[in-house]
């Protein structure tokens, strides 16, 4: 299963998808946005069609989508979710702060993501 998909702002989101041996490899950009809490956090929802045994682990960066978006403004990655959808499904939330704690970050933001885990099936 492998899927690419190229949005209006030309980039390649996927998510990518693919297994090797008993595993599956995950990637792709997803747009940021700004959750009730204020603009220093940006959140994500990934949605994957596949399911894990246990948990995965999943690398992520949130950055400005177009430079100088916000220069100089850098977000860590604070807290990762993940939760089983159905039998045969993933969502990962992902949030991220920026470093200058609660100072907002204007700007349109974006994660790139890799999740690797043993595959459910």
């Amino acid at each position: 299963m492998d899927r690419t998909e190229v949005v209006d702002r030309g980039t390649a989101v996927g998510p990518n998808i693919l297994r090797v041996g008993d595993s599956y490899i995950c990637s792709g950009i997803e747009p940021t946005f700004v959750p009730l809490g204020g603009d220093h956090v940006r959140q994500v929802f990934i949605e994957l069609p596949v399911r894990f045994v246990g948990r995965p682990t999943v690398t992520a960066l949130v950055h400005p989508r177009e430079n100088p978006a916000a220069g100089g403004v850098a977000f860590v990655v604070y807290n990762v979710t993940v939760t089983p959808l159905g039998t045969t499904g993933t969502q990962i939330k992902i949030s991220a702060t920026n470093n200058a704690v609660g100072v907002g970050a204007g700007g349109l933001f974006e994660c790139d993501y890799v999740v690797v885990g043993q595959a459910a099936t």
